[in-house]
């Protein structure tokens, strides 16, 4: 007989600030890997949200430096699960966002 697969779905509300935002995600993907997941899925927009395309765009960082990557990735290692991030704000070469 085989393990089951077990996925879980976290919702959040991020907020304008990074650090609490990452710190609120982790917490509740370590709670879920806890209980046995082996898939994590996080929500858009896990890591910011900022009222306005100008918040947005002020507090977005580039894909290959954004630190919410960085940290998703050293968390799936950490936790040895599957974590899908849902999507970032991510800055653009153009100075524009895109949402990835």
């Amino acid at each position: 007989m085989t393990k089951p697969f077990v996925v879980a779905c976290i919702q959040t509300n991020a907020g304008p600030a990074l650090a609490p935002n990452l710190d609120a995600a982790s917490a509740l993907v370590l709670k879920a890997r806890e209980k046995g997941a082996d898939f994590i899925l996080l929500p858009e927009n896990v890591a910011l949200m900022e009222a306005g395309r100008k918040g947005m765009i002020a507090h977005a960082k580039p894909e290959e430096s954004h630190p919410a990557l960085a940290h998703f990735c050293a968390l799936a290692k950490e936790t040895n699960a599957w974590l899908l991030a849902g999507s970032l704000a991510v800055q653009l070469d153009d100075g524009g966002l895109a949402n990835r």
